[in-house]
């Protein structure tokens, strides 16, 4: 039985969600006419999916490979 590497795993959580949380708010801003985020419209953020999940996705996966 092999032992995770939980930490290199947790630095590498971080710093794909700041990569890719910065990869949305980019998308979103270039796509949106707006200057500021406009909270009556509804924004691309809820059809995209987060980060979060994504990650809580491969996490699984990796955690189902053992």
């Amino acid at each position: 039985m092999r032992s995770h590497p939980s930490t290199a795993l947790l630095d590498d959580s971080r710093n794909l969600y700041s990569v890719s949380h910065s990869y949305y708010v980019n998308i979103i801003f270039s796509h949106s006419r707006l200057p500021t985020p406009d909270s009556r419209l509804p924004t691309p953020c809820s059809l995209l999916p987060t980060p979060y999940s994504l990650f809580s996705l491969l996490y699984k996966f990796h955690m189902m490979a053992d």
